[in-house]
C-alpha cells in the first residue's frame, strides 16, 4: 500500500510524519501500517518525527510509545485541531487560519 501511494518520495520531502489509529495498543506494532511507515522512516536514514494522534492508547502499549515524537489524545473536531497545532509547533510549520 506504501508503495502504490508514493509513501518514500513523500517521506523525502516531509519534515515529519503523522499517524493515525482508534486505539494505539500492543497489536499496532504487529504488521499493521503504522509499524510499516515506522520501519520506512528509520529506513530512509532521516531523523524525521513521527507523530500518532489516536482516539485511545492502551495500557499494553508499554515501549512501543518510544517510537513517536508524541502521542497526542483527540476524539473530537476541537482535540484535532490542538494536535495538528502541537505537531505544527514542533515541527516549526506556520499555522493555517480557517
Amino acid at each position: 500500500m506504501l508503495d502504490a501511494l508514493g509513501f518514500d518520495g513523500a517521506l523525502a520531502e516531509a519534515a515529519a510524519v503523522v499517524v493515525g489509529e482508534g486505539r494505539l495498543d500492543a497489536q499496532t506494532g504487529e504488521g499493521k501500517v503504522i509499524s510499516a511507515i515506522l520501519r520506512r522512516v528509520a529506513e530512509s536514514g532521516r531523523d524525521i518525527p513521527v507523530f500518532a494522534v489516536v482516539g485511545s492508547v492502551a495500557e499494553d502499549l508499554a515501549g512501543y510509545r518510544s517510537n513517536f515524537a508524541d502521542v497526542l489524545i483527540a476524539t473530537d473536531r476541537p482535540a484535532m485541531r490542538r494536535a495538528g497545532e502541537a505537531i505544527a509547533a514542533v515541527v516549526k510549520v506556520p499555522a493555517v487560519n480557517r
